[in-house]
């Protein structure tokens, strides 16, 4: 079930903690120990497909994409973590979704549909559900990138374009806090 008011999306009843990944929760820093799975969804002839999840890996990339010449692409960060009694919360995910929105629209890419982009990170939340830490043990990092893969020349707007999201659970920033 999910449940959504004004700040946090809550999901009950969103996998056990015995399922949980065998990752020591008490040393972890903030560094990628990414989640089996991945998002990805595709630009192409002037609309975003479905989108399907993968398998998390390398994925190959033109290098006369759009990214990787002029830098056309954003990025994202949030996190999900459990409460007290082991719901699962995100902190204004369609906040997100708007500043993503917005972002496209300065970088002169096409933007992803709030709706879209929460529903994304849900379903893949609901393939790694195990990698979410124990309350107070830490968060699992969201990271939606998109970015201009198409092929260009020159510097112009990419024709196609990538959106994915992967995850990893995280602890502190900084470990010892923040001073």
């Amino acid at each position: 079930m999910i449940i959504l008011n004004y700040c946090n999306i809550l999901f009950k009843n969103f996998g056990r903690l015995s399922d949980m990944v065998d990752i020591d929760w008490d040393s972890l820093g903030f560094e990628i120990k990414p989640a089996k799975k991945m998002f990805i969804s595709h630009y192409r002839n002037g609309r975003w497909d479905d989108g399907k999840i993968v398998n998390y890996g390398p994925f190959e990339i033109y290098p006369s994409a759009c990214v990787l010449n002029y830098g056309q692409g954003i990025f994202e960060g949030m996190k999900a973590y459990r409460t007290k009694d082991n719901r699962v919360a995100m902190f204004r995910p369609h906040e997100n979704a708007r500043r993503l929105r917005n972002g496209c629209r300065r970088l002169c890419m096409p933007e992803i549909d709030d709706e879209f982009f929460v529903s994304s990170i849900v379903a893949l939340l609901r393939e790694n559900v195990e990698y979410i830490p124990p309350y107070g043990k830490g968060d699992l990092y969201i990271r939606p990138i998109l970015f201009g893969s198409g092929q260009v020349l020159g510097v112009q707007p990419a024709e196609e374009y990538t959106f994915m999201i992967f995850m990893s659970p995280v602890g502190p920033y900084f470990k010892s806090g923040f001073k």
